[in-house]
């Protein structure tokens, strides 16, 4: 789980959470399964983005920049013409 968000938080054993502004106490017991993921892979990503074509412009704006500003160097690498990673606030016109 990302950063800041609210899930990871909770693994990360906060007692309370602010959720649409109002606090709540974390009552729940909380155990954090790693081999499991309903997202795709790296190589799943690729794949993908390699089918839809090359000259695809390609907007990265899930994720932390840890995993996000590597996966887009490799995308670069792999000959994809245009690869963004926006910061926070960043507008662009599609």
């Amino acid at each position: 789980m990302a950063e800041n968000t609210l899930g990871r938080k909770i693994i990360d054993g906060q007692k309370t959470v602010k959720i649409i502004g109002n606090e709540y106490q974390v009552k729940a017991r909380v155990v954090k399964i790693n081999s499991f993921s309903g997202h795709a892979d790296q190589q799943d990503l690729l794949g993908f983005l390699r089918k839809v074509g090359k000259n695809t412009r390609i907007y990265l704006v899930h994720g932390e920049d840890s995993q996000l500003l590597p996966f887009a160097e490799l995308l670069k690498s792999d000959g994809f013409e245009s690869v963004l990673a926006p910061k926070l606030g960043e507008v662009f016109n599609v």
